[in-house]
């Protein structure tokens, strides 16, 4: 439901013909989408809910890296990429070394929601001056050989190194038995 809210707020008339001028609008819209509804949340926490909310936005946000090269979710693709390079810049998550560190605490909760606030706060003006999507996609990601990567090199480097191991064994299935001891 909230992803579906987020979808409503900003848009005029015209504002996909006039923002879709480079033709990547979608790869902005389903991150508003998804940001406007958890926009919503934070104005209406529930206590109960912050740290599982936090954690499915984390988990999408990496999960999204395997779509990659799927032309008809690139838009979601890059809302990944953008969120992505939100927790990064808040300090949620850190890659060094080939390895992903998440600082998943109430703090690193607070500080990476100052900064999707500002970042949607940044979006909304963006909409209502009705300007191209590539200009606020391209703060977090370019195109580079027929993909979307991060600007941001730790971000950039961690989205690599996760398709390349998506692509090695994502297709595998881990018949081990540590899933179910896990549970």
């Amino acid at each position: 439901i909230g992803h579906e809210f987020g979808h409503i707020f900003f848009i005029a008339k015209n504002s996909e013909k006039l923002m879709n001028e480079s033709g990547v609008f979608k790869n902005i819209e389903e991150f508003k989408a998804t940001t406007g509804g958890l926009v919503n949340f934070f104005l209406h926490e529930e206590k109960e809910l912050i740290m599982p909310v936090f954690h499915e936005l984390i988990k999408r946000a990496v999960t999204l890296i395997a779509w990659q090269r799927v032309e008809e979710v690139k838009p979601y693709y890059t809302e990944g990429l953008i969120h992505l390079h939100l927790l990064f810049e808040s300090g949620v998550l850190d890659f060094k070394n080939q390895h992903l560190s998440v600082n998943f605490s109430k703090k690193a909760y607070e500080e990476w929601k100052k900064v999707v606030l500002k970042t949607y706060f940044s979006l909304a003006k963006h909409y209502s001056n009705k300007k191209d999507a590539k200009e606020f996609l391209e703060q977090f990601c370019l195109f580079e050989n027929e993909i979307f990567l991060p600007k941001q090199e730790k971000c950039k480097n961690f989205v690599k190194f996760y398709y390349e191991l998506y692509e090695k064994i994502g297709n595998e299935i881990d018949e081990s038995g540590k899933f179910e001891y896990y549970k």
